[in-house]
C-alpha cells in the first residue's frame, strides 16, 4: 500500500500526487489537475475540482505576471460558473477558495509573494459579474510536517440554505456631530458590555449618519472623528464605526493607509448571555477567550478585543454589502471651529463618513491570525 505524502499549514493539508489542498477540519478540498511540473507555470491556467460533503464544482484559476512583474493568481467566476449561482452556494465556494488560493505552497508556486484576484461575486444582495477583489496574505507558505503551535481558529462553513443578505439604507442627519455612543450596559461583576436583544438600539439617532439593515436588526454607525497624525508628522483623520447585529456589537477604526481595521476592536459586547462559542473573542494570536471570562477593570487593554474567525468572516461580508449605501458624495463631518486643536491636528478637522472602506486590513489565513491579510475592492 502506497502512503501519500501530506503536509500541513494551519487547517490546510496538502497532497502532491495529484496536487490537492484540503481543510482537514471541514473536509473541503480543491484538487488541481494538469500540474505540468512541480511548480506552477507562468501563464498557465489550472483546472480544479472543489468538493465538500454536499457539492462538487469545477473551477479554473490562472497564474500570470502583471504590472511591475507582480505575480497574480486569478480566479474568474465567469469562466467557472455557467450562470449566477445562489448566494449561499457562491459563499461556500468563495470563503474556501479565497483562503486556499492564498495558501499555495512553495512546492507549487515559486515566487515569494503573490496577489489573488477574483472576478464576479455577490455583493449588496445581488450578483455582480464585474465585481473585482484583490487579496493578499503574505505570500507563499512553507508547509509544516505537523500542525504548528499557533492556535487554529474554529472554522465556519455557510449553510446552503442561507438566504440572500438583506439590503442596507442610509439614515442621514442635517448637522452631524463628530461623536456618538451606542447605549449599552456593563455587566459589573465581569466588566463585559451587554445589550439585550429586547432593548432598543439607540443613543446615536439624530446625531450622526448611520446605516441600517432593511430588516432593522443590524447597524453600521459612524461613531467618532479623531484628528491624528502619521508618526507625528503627517496629519490624518481617523474614523470610527460601531457595528451592531442580533448577536454582538463593537467599535472599530478606519485609517487612510490601513482601511477598515478589523484586527482590534473596542467595547466588544454580547446581545445574549452567556454567549455561544462562535461569538467569543480571542487573544492576540487567536486563542479563544470564553465569553463570560471577566475583563479586569484595572487593565487598560480590557476594552480591546480581537474577533473570532466566524465573526470576522460575518462582519467582513456585512460591511462589503453595506458600504455602498454611504453613497456619493460622502457625508462631510467637521470638528467645531471653536474647539482648538494643537499643531497639525488642525488639518485633521474634517472627515468623510464612509471613507477608507470597504477594504479590510488584518484577518485570518488558513485559520491563523494574519497581520498581512488585505482585501481590496477594485
Amino acid at each position: 500500500m502506497t502512503t501519500v505524502e501530506t503536509k500541513r499549514y494551519g487547517w490546510f493539508e496538502y497532497r502532491f500526487d495529484p496536487f490537492e489542498i484540503a481543510n482537514f477540519l471541514t473536509d473541503q478540498r480543491l484538487e488541481v489537475g494538469n500540474v505540468a511540473s512541480a511548480l506552477a507555470l507562468e501563464g498557465q491556467t489550472y483546472k480544479a475540482i472543489y468538493s465538500d460533503n454536499e457539492i462538487s464544482q469545477a473551477i479554473c484559476f490562472a497564474v500570470h505576471t502583471g504590472r511591475n512583474n507582480q505575480t497574480y493568481v486569478t480566479l474568474d467566476y465567469r469562466k467557472s460558473l455557467v450562470e449566477p449561482t445562489t448566494y449561499a452556494y457562491w459563499r461556500r465556494l468563495d470563503d474556501f477558495l479565497t483562503d486556499a488560493l492564498l495558501c499555495l505552497p512553495n512546492t507549487f508556486i515559486e515566487t515569494n509573494a503573490y496577489l489573488l484576484q477574483t472576478i464576479g461575486g455577490w455583493i449588496s444582495g445581488k450578483w455582480d459579474a464585474e465585481l473585482k477583489r484583490e487579496f493578499s496574505g503574505g505570500g507563499v507558505v512553507e508547509p509544516y510536517e505537523q500542525v504548528p503551535t499557533l492556535p487554529i481558529a474554529d472554522p465556519y462553513v455557510i449553510s446552503l440554505n442561507a438566504s440572500v443578505p438583506t439590503g442596507w439604507r442610509l439614515i442621514d442627519t442635517a448637522s452631524p456631530k463628530t461623536k456618538a455612543n451606542l447605549k449599552f450596559e456593563i455587566i459589573e461583576e465581569i466588566n463585559i458590555p451587554f445589550l439585550s436583544r429586547t432593548s432598543p438600539v439607540e443613543g446615536f439617532q439624530g446625531d450622526v449618519p448611520y446605516l441600517e439593515r432593511e430588516d432593522g436588526r443590524a447597524y453600521v454607525i459612524f461613531s467618532e472623528l479623531e484628528p491624528s497624525s502619521m508618526r507625528g508628522e503627517c496629519p490624518i483623520t481617523l474614523l470610527y464605526y460601531t457595528y451592531v447585529d442580533e448577536d454582538i456589537f463593537f467599535t472599530f477604526r478606519s485609517h487612510p493607509s490601513y482601511d477598515l481595521e478589523l484586527g482590534s476592536t473596542s467595547d466588544y459586547g454580547f446581545r445574549e448571555f452567556p454567549p455561544r462559542r462562535e461569538l467569543w473573542t480571542t487573544k492576540h494570536l487567536g486563542e479563544l477567550i470564553p465569553g463570560d471570562e471577566p475583563r479586569p477593570k484595572d487593565n487598560i487593554f480590557s476594552r480591546h478585543s480581537q474577533l473570532s474567525y466566524p465573526i470576522w468572516l460575518r462582519v467582513r461580508h456585512a460591511l462589503a454589502d453595506a458600504w455602498r449605501s454611504w453613497g456619493t458624495p460622502r457625508r462631510l463631518v467637521k470638528v467645531d471651529e471653536r474647539i482648538r486643536l494643537s499643531g497639525d491636528y488642525e488639518l485633521g478637522r474634517t472627515g468623510l463618513v464612509g471613507n477608507y472602506g470597504p477594504d479590510v486590513h488584518r484577518g485570518f489565513v488558513a485559520g491563523f491570525v494574519n497581520s498581512w491579510y488585505w482585501l481590496r475592492y477594485k
